[in-house]
């Protein structure tokens, strides 16, 4: 009997001994396994961590448990940090707050304690790579794509029991100048929904009492447009709830009961420059503005020789140069002579711009001068072949570059002498030279002044300057001799000078002259113009130029005189009928600065 108790305990002590050994083995296979479990997934680079994972830890407010692994061959130190938008790119995960560093090799575990009421996303990045900016984003692997929300607890008071909060509050523009709410009501009676508006988030009770209530809605409704703003901005909203007893709750949730973004709106009359101004200083071309009221993308310059009051010369105008919206000023120091008005408008945070104008306030309605103006230094007049050639010079680039040309027996004294002498022709002072044709016999002087001659007070008639010395004899027979066509070494001489004033004056509107100047040898067409629109003979000039061009044969006359018909129905207001000629090819061929001008200024008075 001894025996067999002595096996028995013997067989016993071998089983327990071997349930000892089964259970610590059994204990290696689950560590095993739960190494093999959370094993880094292929191709993650090292410093990425892993299974990331966020709850909430019950029965202590505000409090949540973050979680993840990392790669056993990563030697990082990494930073947990929070943040209340989704962190999957890299702006907004550089500005999460910081929970925790987690240094290399400790347990990647944190604790995030003491949350306000909202909804929270967490990422967690190798602190090396955040230092390089090298910063890559994988949805539940490094960074949470649901939110964590924690919401307020209702303080247990028994005499004041808050009402529910909405949820899903959205606000969007609508109609350019108001902002449309939406929102998930509650299902209660006997409530009303207060609405407020402010200029930062209403993210705490004390805003909420500064903010000014827009409106209230009843219980039935879900949505409210504010129709009251009247400034240019960005507002905030929230919307509360009020039971009968009066009771609110303003302790809100970001994006459910307030707004955490705000919404642009643009009320387009403060949208605009202000104290514009234009100056030279030794050559030099400021301009400076005053910003609107609201912020704005950038600006832009306009520059034109005329006032930029509307839309059509805006859109003859210009454009100078962009500027930052940090800067309100452009500095040229090479700026182009002439005389030049400017504008200045502001490109709106969306893209869009305003090309409302005000006078002195966007453009400028006084001229700058660049440039020393236009004066004549020399006239000559002499008579080839029973053609009168009238050759000058001059000093200056800014103003008009077209004058006058007239032709008189005597030579004028007085304004009042100019008017009363035949009007040869319009010529561009650059030009230099010009040859009259047709002449009847008799002695000529010919004076060369600018358009506006008969309303600038310092005006002067100077002989030898701006009126020819001597004057110049022509026989009729001679005239009637030579056919007003010039000989072919006259139209090289032309085309010579046309380069020189290109040299001289290296600006782009003098190459888009050179057709105009070429035509300065066309007599006929130029004695028509002379004799009937310069001369406010408007209905004849039509009939006239419309028989010369049913028998002319050169395309250049003919081209002129479309322009001219077309510049004729202008004056008489008939402005659809003046397109059909400025908008002709052979116009815009051989004229096309005055062909687009004239046609910009017929459309923009089409009704």
């Amino acid at each position: 009997m001894d025996k067999r108790a002595i096996i028995t305990k013997i067989i016993i002590s071998l089983c327990v001994i071997f349930s000892c050994f089964y259970y610590v083995y059994a204990q290696f296979l689950t560590e095993d396994y739960k190494k093999t479990e959370i094993k880094p997934k292929p191709g993650l680079p090292v410093h990425i961590a892993r299974n990331i994972r966020a709850e909430l830890i019950n029965e202590v407010e505000g409090a949540v448990k973050i979680t993840f692994s990392v790669d056993p061959d990563a030697k990082n130190d990494f930073l947990i940090g929070r943040t209340t938008k989704v962190p999957s790119s890299a702006e907004v995960a550089l500005q999460a707050a910081t929970v925790k560093i987690v240094l290399a090799g400790a347990d990647p575990v944190a604790i995030d304690t003491n949350l306000p009421p909202g909804q929270y996303y967490y990422v967690i990045l190798a602190r090396d790579k955040i230092i390089e900016k090298d910063i890559s984003l994988y949805p539940d692997v490094n960074y949470t794509s649901a939110p964590i929300v924690i919401k307020k607890k209702i303080p247990e008071v028994v005499q004041k029991r808050l009402p529910e909060q909405i949820t899903l509050l959205y606000a969007r523009v609508v109609n350019k100048t108001q902002v449309l709410l939406t929102w998930k009501g509650v299902q209660q009676h006997n409530i009303v929904y207060n609405i407020y508006r402010a200029a930062e988030p209403l993210n705490s009770p004390e805003r909420i009492k500064n903010a000014k209530l827009i409106g209230q809605v009843q219980a039935d409704n879900e949505s409210f447009i504010d129709r009251t703003i009247t400034q240019s901005g960005k507002y905030f909203y929230a919307v509360t709830v009020r039971d009968i007893e009066g009771n609110e709750d303003v302790q809100l949730i970001p994006d459910q009961s307030y707004t955490a973004s705000p919404v642009l709106v643009i009320i387009r009359r403060d949208v605009f420059v202000t104290n514009i101004m234009a100056d030279v200083d030794e050559g030099t071309l400021k301009i400076t503005w005053s910003k609107p009221d609201i912020d704005v993308k950038s600006f832009v310059v306009y520059r034109h020789t005329q006032p930029i009051v509307d839309a059509q010369t805006l859109a003859m105008a210009t454009k100078v140069a962009a500027v930052e919206s940090n800067k309100l000023e452009f500095v040229d120091k090479k700026p182009i002579p002439g005389t030049h008005y400017f504008a200045v408008l502001a490109i709106l945070e969306d893209g869009s711009i305003d090309t409302t104008l005000k006078p002195d306030s966007n453009y400028t309605t006084s001229p700058v001068v660049i440039g020393a103006p236009i004066r004549l230094k020399l006239i000559e007049a002499s008579l080839h072949n029973g053609l009168v050639k009238i050759s000058w010079s001059y000093t200056g680039s800014s103003g008009s570059r077209y004058f006058k040309l007239f032709r008189s027996p005597t030579a004028p004294t007085t304004p009042q002498d100019i008017n009363d002498a035949f009007l040869v022709d319009v010529v561009n002072v650059t030009a230099n030279e010009y040859t009259d044709s047709d002449i009847p016999a008799g002695s000529y002087y010919y004076t060369l002044v600018p358009e506006s001659y008969d309303i600038d007070p310092e005006f002067k008639i100077i002989k030898g300057i701006n009126c020819t010395a001597e004057p110049v004899r022509v026989t009729r027979q001679a005239a009637e001799k030579i056919t007003p066509v010039l000989p072919e070494p006259k139209k090289e001489q032309f085309k010579k000078q046309e380069v020189e004033p290109e040299k001289e004056e290296p600006g782009e509107e003098v190459k888009k002259e050179k057709p105009q100047q070429k035509l300065l040898s066309t007599p006929n067409v130029n004695k028509i113009i002379a004799a009937t629109f310069y001369k406010g003979k408007y209905e004849l000039c039509m009939d006239a130029l419309t028989a010369f061009v049913q028998n002319a044969s050169n395309p250049e006359e003919v081209a002129k005189a479309n322009l001219f018909i077309g510049r004729s129905y202008i004056e008489l207001k008939q402005y659809k009928v003046a397109l059909k000629y400025l908008m002709k090819s052979d116009v815009a061929k051989y004229y096309p600065k005055e062909a687009r001008f004239w046609r910009d200024f017929a459309l923009s008075r089409v009704r």
